[in-house]
């Protein structure tokens, strides 16, 4: 990987990590600190090997991430928004969503 390459993955990072804490401030609940210490794996997997593309969301061929460390759900939130898989992540209460709406989300 090139230098350019790693701070691209960086920048990536750090505005899923501004994500976050925007989220969790807003909301007024959450737990940051899990989700600060995955946004640098999931910078990575988003942007570099995730077989993802945020205008087909049902590709049937798409990579799928299936994430047990739930309380890091505000990162993956952060990270699909970043992606650009839909500026619905970016939401300011994102304790209170739906589970039907966390159904529809294209991990």
């Amino acid at each position: 990987m090139t230098n350019a390459e790693k701070l691209t993955l960086k920048k990536h990072a750090c505005h899923i990590r501004m994500g976050v804490i925007e989220g969790t401030h807003s909301a007024g609940c959450g737990h940051p600190g899990g989700s600060l210490s995955i946004a640098d794996v999931l910078s990575y997997l988003y942007f570099k090997e995730l077989n993802v593309d945020p205008a087909q969301p049902k590709m049937a061929d798409r990579d799928r991430l299936v994430l047990s460390k739930g309380h890091a759900a505000p990162a993956l939130y952060a990270a699909l928004a970043e992606r650009g898989a839909s500026s619905r992540w970016r939401s300011s209460k994102p304790c209170v969503r739906s589970a039907a709406a966390c159904r529809v989300t294209p991990t």
